[in-house]
C-alpha cells in the first residue's frame, strides 16, 4: 500500500466521524500509516489533482482528521506541516490547519456556557473525559 491508496480507503472513516468512532479509526490509520515505507508529500498533491470533484473535500478532511494528526503522534510534526504548508500554498482557496487527535476528539464535547451537555462513559488519551 502507498501512501495515496491510504488516503483514499480510508474515506470511509469520515461517514463515521464522531466522537465514538474517530479514536477506533484514527489508530486503525495510525496503524496502516506505520506500515508505510515512505511517505512522499508530493504525492498527495498529484493524487489531488487526478480526483474528481466531488472527492477532493473528503480527501483534504482525511489529510486534516488523519494524516496530519497520526504523523504528529508518530513525531514526524516536520513532514505533516510541509504537507500544510504545500497544500496551502497550491490551492489558496481549499487552506486547511493542522492539529492533533486530542484536539479533534475534544471537538465533540458538547458545551454551553463552558458546562458539558453530554456525558461519556468512554475515555481516550490521557484526557479526562466524564
Amino acid at each position: 500500500m502507498d501512501l495515496t491508496t491510504l488516503l483514499k480507503d480510508s474515506f470511509i472513516y469520515l461517514s463515521r466521524f464522531d466522537y465514538d468512532h474517530y479514536p477506533e479509526d484514527f489508530e486503525s490509520f495510525l496503524s496502516n500509516l506505520k506500515e508505510l515505507e515512505e511517505i512522499d508529500p508530493s504525492l498527495i498533491f498529484q493524487e489531488r489533482k487526478s480526483l474528481p470533484k466531488t472527492a477532493v473535500d473528503d480527501y483534504k478532511k482525511v489529510i486534516a482528521l488523519y494524516l496530519c494528526p497520526a504523523l504528529k503522534k508518530l513525531d514526524k510534526a516536520g513532514t505533516a506541516e510541509e504537507i500544510n504548508r504545500q497544500w496551502n500554498e497550491t490551492f489558496p482557496k481549499d487552506k486547511f490547519y493542522i492539529s492533533d487527535f486530542e484536539s479533534i476528539l475534544k471537538g465533540f464535547d458538547a458545551n454551553l456556557l463552558g458546562l458539558p451537555l453530554r456525558k461519556s462513559k468512554k475515555r481516550y488519551g490521557s484526557g479526562n473525559r466524564t
